[in-house]
């Protein structure tokens, strides 16, 4: 699949009509262990601002799609989005039976969230504290 392609189906699921060249750029694929899933997350805005929604994919070291998500927070923030990408990708990794994760997302402020000891007193301090949780399963 082409990058245009991707963009051509980007523009009909967004609602964009434009293709700026300017915006594209080349990405590689990040090789994991034989064991580790690779998911790569994202929130998104672009339709509208009070509508959040996020999606994900998660792939086998060799590129192999293994499974995919969207879905909305509704009336909310990005942030609120980027972290319910991250743990929806988490739950669906654990309950499909994957243990060795990496995920990829653009977003620096959930890292930052997440490496932080005390979050507790955050308005998405439950929701990180799931994630947390999910990390450290056995």
């Amino acid at each position: 699949m082409t990058i245009f392609f991707q963009h051509h189906l980007a523009q009909r699921a967004f609602g964009t009509n434009s293709l700026d060249t300017r915006t594209l750029r080349t990405v590689s694929w990040q090789y994991g262990d034989k064991d580790t899933m690779i998911l790569n997350v994202d929130g998104n805005a672009l339709t509208n601002p009070e509508k959040e929604s996020y999606g994900g994919l998660i792939r086998k070291h060799d590129r192999s799609f293994q499974l995919g998500f969207s879905g909305s927070v509704g009336i909310s923030n990005i942030l609120h989005a980027e972290i319910q990408a991250l743990l929806t990708s988490v739950k669906l990794c654990w309950d499909a039976g994957y243990k060795k994760l990496t995920c990829y997302s653009n977003s620096l402020q959930i890292v930052e969230l997440l490496t932080k000891e005390n979050t507790k007193f955050h308005h998405y301090a439950y929701l990180l504290e799931l994630i947390r949780m999910s990390i450290v399963k056995d």
